[in-house]
């Protein structure tokens, strides 16, 4: 999908829209061209899969509750069963000195290549996760008008996500 003023090196020449989306559930995707204003054009066979969820939270520290709760849901043996390196939670970069250290019973890492294998959910800035993709993915996104966040970015972020995405909207930034 063309988006307006990307930030592509020229030696890489002009941007192409994409024809078909081929990461996402058929219900992100739309969800994602949504944002932008553009049809989505799933791949023929592509899963139809569940809205994004949206879920509010009053501040920061009640966003990140609510994630840890969404990813025990998913991660839990006796829940949902996902494997950690299946899970991102994509924060604020302005919010990193408040990340927690795990989710209670779930472990969290900040480096790639410990999420790769499988020793923890990766928390990480929507920048740092630009052009990576997950099986689930959270977002703590700031609604506050001062955010500096826009639908490109809501775009990029949210688009990472391939089966599950959740939006935990923040109030309080």
């Amino acid at each position: 999908i063309y988006l307006e003023n990307p930030l592509i090196p020229k030696e890489f020449g002009n941007p192409f829209e994409l024809p078909v989306n081929c990461r996402n559930t058929v219900k992100i995707a739309e969800h994602c061209s949504a944002l932008i204003g553009c049809q989505s054009k799933a791949r023929n066979g592509a899963p139809i899969g569940d809205e994004p969820e949206f879920v509010q939270a009053r501040d920061i520290s009640g966003g990140f509750k609510k994630a840890g709760k969404q990813v025990r849901k998913w991660c839990m043996t006796n829940a949902g069963g996902l494997k950690y390196s299946q899970v991102v939670v994509l924060a604020p970069r302005s919010s990193q000195s408040e990340w927690p250290d795990d989710f209670q019973a779930i472990p969290i890492t900040t480096e790639f290549e410990k999420w790769r294998k499988n020793d923890g959910v990766l928390i990480s800035s929507w920048g740092r996760f630009k052009g990576l993709e997950a099986d689930a993915i959270i977002i703590i996104e700031p609604v506050s008008p001062h955010s500096g966040i826009d639908d490109t970015d809501r775009y990029v972020a949210r688009s990472r996500a391939k089966l599950l995405l959740v939006i935990i909207q923040v109030h309080d930034v």
